[in-house]
């Protein structure tokens, strides 16, 4: 985790968000040290970078990487930065049907979305 912040601007290449995602679960961060609230910051910015692609629709592994942080994190509710992210989520889920990948995540920050029809 001491290479996160060099590696946040590259969290867009999802092998680098995997490397992420899977040394977050091994060392999840807390929330009462400076390191830690520092490490929760910046991987809520790696989670912005899986929810605002450079063009078209969220990837479905961007987005499974991006739920896997959540569980991380385990926000609670009200918490700026689940806020934003809630924000960045909602603007993906008024543009298009959204994947199976992007309703799970969007079901754990409490958004109901339905299935597109068939």
């Amino acid at each position: 985790m001491e290479a996160l912040p060099s590696l946040v601007g590259e969290a867009d290449d999802l092998k680098v968000a995997r490397l992420i995602e899977r040394a977050a679960r091994d060392v999840p961060p807390d929330r009462e040290s400076p390191l830690g609230l520092r490490r929760r910051g910046l991987l809520t910015r790696v989670i912005l970078t899986l929810l605002t692609p450079a063009s078209g629709p969220i990837a479905p592994e961007a987005a499974r990487i991006a739920s896997g942080l959540l569980d991380v994190l385990d926000f609670r509710p009200g918490e700026p930065d689940r806020r934003a992210i809630e924000e960045q989520l909602w603007v993906h889920l008024q543009r298009a049907p959204a994947s199976a990948t992007l309703r799970d995540l969007a079901a754990k920050v409490g958004f109901a979305v339905a299935a597109p029809e068939a």
